[in-house]
């Protein structure tokens, strides 16, 4: 499910330069976790990186259909995010 290079570069263009800082999260990170950090920042979406590879994209939308409780384990990459290729 992942975007084709061109698309992807043209992606990660747009998000370096879009009008708000962009705020970039280790895929390690919990859903709780970044619910927390979409609510404070006042943010819609996080970028989903492993290591120094930009991976994906996690949307407040993504969060809210996945939450299913607040004990939940999932990190924001085990919820599907779309997918960098």
């Amino acid at each position: 499910m992942g975007l084709g290079a061109e698309s992807a570069a043209a992606w990660q263009r747009t998000a370096v330069t879009s009008t708000r800082s962009s705020i970039i999260v280790r895929s390690e990170l919990s859903v709780t976790d970044a619910k927390a950090l979409m609510t404070r920042e006042h943010v819609r979406h996080l970028l989903v990186t492993e290591g120094d590879q930009l991976v994906g994209l996690v949307t407040d939308r993504d969060i809210r259909l996945n939450l299913a409780s607040p004990a939940t384990s999932l990190s924001v990459w085990e919820i599907e995010p779309r997918g960098i290729a």
